[in-house]
């Protein structure tokens, strides 16, 4: 972690899930990695992306290569478009924005962006 003149340029924070209240003060983050199963991602595509500043960053790992289209998809609804993946093995990490996926409607992508407050 960069430290400058006023203190650490990054403090990580792990928490079981969006509804932290750190977490919910804080938002919305540039950045947000998610090391967890396809399932838990799914699941958390809706308070991820209310999470998310416009054209904040999203990377996915932990999830097959066969989940990846599932996960992607649930993420698309939400205005998170895939931006890179990489390989290793049968796993893949999604590399991800906030922004307006092609196909996609400005009213859809307003309304799924959400206010600040995360719930889970």
């Amino acid at each position: 972690v960069r430290r400058d003149l006023h203190g650490p340029a990054l403090v990580p924070l792990v928490a079981p899930g969006m509804a932290h209240r750190r977490l919910r003060a804080a938002a919305p983050f540039d950045l947000v990695v998610a090391n967890i199963l396809a399932r838990p991602l799914i699941a958390m595509a809706p308070s991820l992306a209310r999470a998310l500043a416009p054209g904040g960053r999203l990377i996915l790992s932990g999830l097959l290569r066969t989940q990846e289209a599932q996960v992607r998809a649930a993420y698309r609804r939400h205005g998170i478009c895939l931006e890179r993946r990489r390989f290793e093995g049968d796993w893949v990490s999604l590399q991800c924005r906030k922004r307006l996926c092609r196909g996609q409607s400005a009213a859809r992508s307003a309304a799924s962006s959400g206010p600040a407050m995360i719930t889970r």
